[in-house]
């Protein structure tokens, strides 16, 4: 886990030029640290998205506090909406993640709680969270 904005910011860019180097549509892929406890609703999975309009990717500060494996995720998941060249199409979800899974060759599993993870979890994305 990193416990700090500039850690979180470095695994970050970390992986941004890892899905560039694959996807050059993220290079130029900015990162905003948002304060808020919440995005758009109460829901503890929420901790993520991605702004196709400004090119960014907007990653709430609780998630340092999260296991790595969920960083990881989680970041993995917003990179594969920013490689999507149809985001606003149906079935972006999905993609996000089989672009993540084709950039690093592990599939995005899914916590009981439907966070994002690169090595623990129950599932791969299901209905239940789209």
């Amino acid at each position: 886990m990193v416990s700090d904005r500039n850690s979180l910011a470095d695994l970050f860019f970390a992986q941004a030029e890892r899905f560039a180097a694959v996807h050059p549509r993220i290079n130029g892929v900015t990162l905003r640290i948002v304060a808020s406890h919440y995005l758009r609703s109460p829901e503890y999975r929420d901790l993520a998205w991605y702004d196709p309009d400004s090119h960014a990717v907007y990653l709430l500060d609780r998630l340092r506090y999260l296991p790595q494996d969920n960083q990881l995720g989680v970041i993995w998941h917003e990179l594969g909406h920013a490689a999507d060249e149809n985001i606003s199409s149906k079935g972006a979800e999905r993609r996000a993640d089989s672009i993540s899974e084709g950039v690093t060759g592990r599939p995005l599993l899914y916590d009981l709680r439907g966070v994002q993870s690169a090595a623990r979890g129950v599932c791969e994305r299901s209905e239940i969270f789209d």
